[in-house]
């Protein structure tokens, strides 16, 4: 009788966690952050280093606030513009190598918040349209390619700040993939590699 209350045991644990998701999560507020997880367990991916990247964010908001009312050098439009595509970049980047999970990937936008500045009404005028045709591109993406949230798009907003020279990000995109459709993945490629190798063989 206690042999078999252990293999129940053991089994249901088994069925638990095949059917546990597997979370990543895409954070941007002045730095870059991923993190992962399955369930409550979760750990930083990029950077390893929490500490780090926090003290990078302070230093991002600390900037931001001196400068906000002083007239910005030239190079600093440059270094906006990179940073903002560096962001639009970053997401579809990771989106991008997770193609063979994508069918049993389910996106959450949780939150997307920009606000164009630039030197002049007519420099952040020109970036606010870069950067929301940018942001309906990830969005369509996001869309088409993966099971999107439906409230995702509640979730978006993108603004021209007439008043600021920077341009600012906040971010968090939620993907999670069942660790059930993750081995039924790895055995189809596994299947898939293996047919590949017997057919140059013959």
């Amino acid at each position: 009788m206690t042999a078999l209350i252990i293999i129940i045991a053991i089994i249901s644990v088994i069925i638990m966690v095949l059917f546990s998701f597997f979370t990543i999560e895409i954070v941007y507020d002045g730095s870059s952050r991923v993190k992962a997880g399955v369930g409550l367990i979760k750990f930083n991916v990029y950077p390893a280093n929490k500490k780090a990247s926090m003290l990078s964010s302070r230093k991002y908001k600390k900037l931001r606030k001196a400068t906000r009312n002083r007239t910005i050098a030239p190079h600093t439009e440059k270094t906006d513009k990179i940073e903002t595509s560096d962001f639009i970049f970053f997401t579809k980047t990771i989106i991008k190598r997770l193609d063979s999970y994508l069918e049993y990937l389910h996106t959450k936008i949780v939150k997307l918040n920009i606000d164009v500045g630039g030197e002049d009404a007519a420099a952040a005028s020109l970036k606010y349209g870069i950067v929301a045709q940018s942001v309906r591109l990830l969005y369509e993406l996001l869309d088409e390619q993966t099971a999107l949230s439906a409230d995702s798009c509640d979730k978006i907003s993108v603004k021209c700040n007439f008043l600021d020279n920077f341009t600012t990000i906040d971010c968090r995109i939620r993907m999670k993939i069942r660790i059930l459709n993750l081995f039924r993945i790895g055995f189809e490629t596994l299947a898939a590699h293996i047919n590949f190798n017997s057919d140059n063989k013959e």
